[in-house]
């Protein structure tokens, strides 16, 4: 998870919004900006949004981000990306209705802690679907090797 993606307020200037992403230089692929207010997100833009907005306005370093943005936004809640795999397939469902590549994720406040997206979403299921794999693999190999220790002490013996 993110715990810290690129927020602004609702008042926020595309061009000022437009230079915040492009210092995201950790991470050039951000596309997206979340829009807050009081910690609660109001909204999102996306760098398809924003370029649309330049496109269609010839005023568009007037316009203020709140004119942009997307609403509702769609949210999951921290609880359930922490409640195991069945959550975690719910929250895969809510990237596919929703066409998303990333989510923000609200405490029990509403209040944004993050984004997850899908494709690590993907990554942490497959690991811990390996593990789980590797795991019960371990068991029946261990079980096998005392069964034929027994067998060979009988014959032994």
């Amino acid at each position: 998870m993110d715990f810290e993606p690129l927020t602004a307020s609702s008042q926020s200037l595309l061009p000022q919004v437009l230079a915040r992403m492009a210092a995201q230089t950790a991470a050039p692929e951000i596309g997206y900006v979340l829009v807050l207010h009081r910690r609660q997100v109001r909204g999102v833009a996306t760098g398809q949004d924003l370029l649309q907005a330049i496109a269609q306005q010839p005023n568009w370093s007037r316009l203020r981000l709140g004119q942009v943005i997307s609403r509702p936004v769609a949210t999951v809640s921290q609880s359930a990306l922490q409640t195991g795999p069945v959550a975690a397939t719910a929250v895969l469902d809510q990237f596919e209705r929703h066409r998303l590549a990333q989510l923000p994720v609200v405490d029990q406040r509403k209040q944004l802690v993050g984004v997850i997206e899908r494709t690590r979403l993907l990554q942490a299921l497959y690991a811990q679907g390996a593990a789980a794999q590797l795991r019960r693999r371990h068991r029946r190999h261990a079980r096998g090797r005392r069964g034929r220790g027994a067998v060979h002490q009988g014959a032994d013996g």
